[in-house]
């Protein structure tokens, strides 16, 4: 994500901007628990999905993140677009934890 409306809010709509990838995506925050849970709607993938991303301490300096993401269809076209998600959701832990260990926002290419 290169931008957005607003900060997460439970409740909120708010739009993500993908500069990359010359996109906007209507976002609908259905429950933040700060630290614990994000759980939103949106149709990156083209159809309505719900996403949610659960935290969890794993000791440490250690958190575990399971990002799931829903509304798939079994077809050859549902499949493709699970794999696309998947790859994004790579991308974004990814560029998450380069962002935490280096201070480098890989979608942009700059220091923060």
């Amino acid at each position: 994500m290169s931008d957005t409306s607003e900060s997460l809010a439970e409740g909120k709509k708010i739009i993500w901007e993908f500069k990359d990838y010359n996109a906007k995506i209507n976002v609908e925050v259905l429950k933040l628990i700060e630290n614990e849970q994000i759980t939103f709607d949106w149709e990156a993938s083209g159809n309505k999905s719900q996403v949610s991303m659960s935290f969890s301490s794993e000791g440490e300096n250690k958190t575990k993140v399971v990002i799931t993401e829903d509304s798939f269809e079994s077809d050859d076209e549902g499949i493709k677009k699970v794999m696309q998600q998947t790859q994004g959701w790579t991308d974004f832990l990814c560029s998450l934890k380069a962002y935490l260990y280096t201070g480098i926002n890989l979608r942009n290419g700059k220091m923060n």
